[in-house]
């Protein structure tokens, strides 16, 4: 694949890792963050504060489904090499699920995210540097 997209992706962001379930399920409607490490971090103390920390005030949001995306560094950072990418590798990427959009607003409207969460993601998340999508699931083909 990477022989195939060589030279077109020139300022694209490519990231390699793997998926981490802090919470079981997923649903129609989709949070992406694209993670941005705080400049004064490197990734070891970025790591520990998101996996290490954060993770568990996900665990108790109730009705959340939970997922970090943990980036191979070196793995990326070949990949872009590969593609023509010369873009710093994420550090994270964070996805959440609902059954439906009232309920991504409800869940991400509780004390426990809009406080508590937001206020230990500014110790370690750049949140100039990272970005928020929502997306809804709609199959092409419905079973």
């Amino acid at each position: 694949m990477a022989k195939a997209l060589a030279g077109r992706i020139v300022d694209g962001e490519v990231f390699a890792g793997r998926e981490v379930a802090i919470t079981a399920g997923d649903g129609p409607i989709l949070v992406v963050m694209p993670l941005r490490r705080l400049a004064s971090l490197d990734r070891s103390g970025f790591m520990q504060m998101w996996f290490g920390g954060h993770a568990q005030l996900g665990e108790e949001v109730a009705g959340v489904r939970y997922r970090q995306n943990h980036i191979d560094v070196t793995a990326a950072t070949e990949l872009g090499e590969r593609v023509g990418s010369v873009a710093e590798p994420l550090d994270g990427l964070a996805e959440s699920y609902f059954d439906t959009l009232d309920d991504a607003v409800a869940i991400m409207s509780q004390t426990s995210v809009t406080v508590d969460a937001i206020v230990d993601e500014r110790r370690f998340i750049d949140h100039s540097r990272s970005r928020f999508a929502l997306y809804e699931t709609e199959w092409r083909r419905p079973a």
